[in-house]
Formats: C-alpha cells, sequence, structure tokens
C-alpha cells in the first residue's frame, strides 16, 4: 500500500498472487540477475495489473528498508550476509536451507501529520512501541530523542509474522494498538485505521487503495487542544498584581497610598 510514492504498509506473500504467478516472477528476477551479473543482495521489483500480468520497474542492488519482511519469513540475517559478501566470503546457507515459511507484515512510521497533507512533524519523540512474540521494531527513536527537520522522516519499521494471513493481520492490529508516539505527529494512527478496513483484511487492495485520508481530528489531537485551551484561559483568569507585604512597608509606602489621586 502506497501514501504518495512511498510503500507505507508491505506483506509477504503477496495475497494477490499464486504459485504459478510467483514462480514466473522469480524465474524473471533471476534472468535479470544473472543477465547483469548482480552479486550480493538485490530487490528486483514488479507491478501487476489486474489481469495478471507483471511489469518490470527496477532493480536495487543494495540493502532495502523492507529487508525485514524477508529475515522474519527466512529466519536469515541478511546485513550479516551482505557483510560476508562484502568481505569476499561465500554466504553461510544454501540455497535448500532459504525456506519462506508463514506471513509477514511491515508498516513504515513516519513524522509526517497526516492532517497537514504528510508534512514533516520533527520534534522531541515520546514513545511506547508494542512488544510480544513474532514482533520486531527497527528503529532510532526513543523516549527524550528528536525526530529532525532535515532528512528522511522514517523514524521506524514495525514488522510481525505468524504461521498463516489471518492470524499475521491480527497480530499486526495488536501492534498497531499497542504503539504509542507523543511530541510529534506521526502517520501510525493513519496505517491503524487503513488497516482496519474490510479490503486490506481480506488482501484485496492495490497500489491506489489509500487515498489522502479526510482531515479529521483524532481523540488524542482534540485532547491536547482542549489541555492548551485549559491552560490559557486559567492564565488569562489570573490578574496578578504586583504587591507589597504589609509587613515590609515603611511610611513612605503608606503615605504613598494615602495621597489623592
Amino acid at each position: 500500500m502506497l501514501q504518495g510514492n512511498r510503500k507505507v504498509i508491505e506483506e509477504s506473500p503477496a495475497p494477490c498472487l499464486d504459485d504459478a504467478a510467483r514462480t514466473q516472477l522469480w524465474d524473471a528476477a533471476l534472468t535479470l540477475a544473472r543477465l547483469f551479473a548482480l552479486r550480493g543482495l538485490v530487490t528486483i521489483e514488479f507491478l501487476i495489473d489486474a489481469r495478471g500480468a507483471f511489469y518490470f520497474t527496477e532493480i536495487k542492488p543494495r540493502i532495502t528498508t523492507d529487508h525485514p519482511l524477508t529475515e522474519m519469513r527466512t529466519r536469515l540475517d541478511l546485513v550479516r550476509e551482505q557483510i560476508r559478501l562484502a568481505a569476499g566470503e561465500p554466504l553461510g546457507f544454501k540455497q535448500s536451507a532459504a525456506r519462506l515459511d508463514g506471513c509477514a507484515m511491515l508498516c513504515r512510521l513516519t513524522a509526517q501529520d497526516p492532517q497537514q497533507n504528510f508534512m514533516p512533524s520533527p520534534g522531541r519523540v515520546r514513545v511506547r512501541f508494542p512488544n510480544g512474540p513474532e514482533t520486531r521494531v527497527d528503529t532510532y527513536v526513543y523516549t527524550g530523542c528528536v525526530a529532525p527537520e532535515t532528512y528522511d522522516a522514517l523514524i521506524a519499521k514495525l514488522t510481525v509474522w505468524d504461521a498463516t494471513r489471518a492470524a499475521c493481520y491480527a497480530r499486526l492490529l495488536r501492534a498497531l494498538h499497542g504503539l504509542s508516539f507523543g511530541g510529534i505527529a506521526t502517520n501510525a494512527s493513519w496505517i491503524e485505521k487503513f488497516a482496519q478496513q474490510p479490503d486490506f483484511a481480506r488482501g484485496d487492495y492495490s497500489t491506489v487503495s489509500a487515498p489522502t485520508p479526510p482531515r479529521e481530528t483524532d481523540a488524542l489531537t482534540l485532547r491536547d487542544f482542549a489541555v492548551a485551551a485549559a491552560l490559557l484561559y486559567a492564565r488569562a483568569q489570573t490578574t496578578a498584581q504586583p504587591t507589597i507585604p504589609p509587613r515590609v512597608m515603611s511610611q513612605w509606602h503608606r503615605a504613598a497610598r494615602a495621597l489623592p489621586e
């Protein structure tokens, strides 16, 4: 699922593919890899239309942001394997050991405000990440750190795994519900709302299934507005005037106050 041109929710295996189509994609990817003599971690991307035809889009000859999906399904450390290859060492596993098990889903969490057309939202972060079995968070942020206004808005990746898509989907919803950000606006609540849609639950969605959300205000934002309004009201009602306690007033003070206007 895309927001603009950015992948926001990804899953593996793709629910729109059957085994025959998946084998065709693998064969095409291997043909391209051999054609360019690619060595190392490589992602070869395709788009699939509603008729099932697929189209090559790009080659990424590097480790990609969504590599936790593959790691969760294969239980292989892809970063370690990339380092081994760069050092001139062979892969640490045989092809027969590269098995894809279960289903994995990944969300890209960004410091962007869905209420402001996904404008960057830098600031000091308060965060509580979910935990539990088969729940993984890749991030650099922690409570008290600052999400900068420069560089990419990506602040975390949340990945879950389970044996079936239905179980993986349920685990994703639990993880998103257990996620909490403060201090900055993020796309977390927007992702959770999309993930709860029936089309996504069925796996019947596409790259255009997530239009720009309406400008609705969530409960946490309303709470923050209410607190800010209450503080402003309390400050306006406080008429603090400078006074001098009687015990420190001299005769000059008393006489000055007694003078006529």
